[in-house]
């Protein structure tokens, strides 16, 4: 569901941000192709930032199980350092 989601919000933004440097095209507005690069950029931004989140998502249960092993081993190592003791 959430890759139709950001697919459909992706394209639409394409042919908004196009549709908008055309028309600044067509009626001979200044600094068309820097509108036009950053349209381009920031699509390239939104689609990297949609496949990681897809990514992350897909791989939470693993990220989670390591996120949770080096908090705990961080823990574990504060706690021994206060105490002067090691905590198994």
């Amino acid at each position: 569901m959430l890759r139709k989601i950001s697919f459909w919000y992706t394209l639409a933004f394409i042919i908004f941000w196009n549709g908008y440097t055309l028309h600044q095209y067509i009626t001979g507005q200044p600094n068309v192709l820097q509108l036009f690069l950053f349209g381009i950029g920031f699509t390239v931004l939104l689609l990297a930032t949609t496949w990681f989140s897809r990514w992350l998502m897909s791989h939470y249960k693993v990220v989670d199980e390591k996120a949770e092993e080096i908090l705990s081993a961080k823990f574990k190592n504060k706690r021994s350092e206060r105490n002067g003791r090691t905590v198994h």
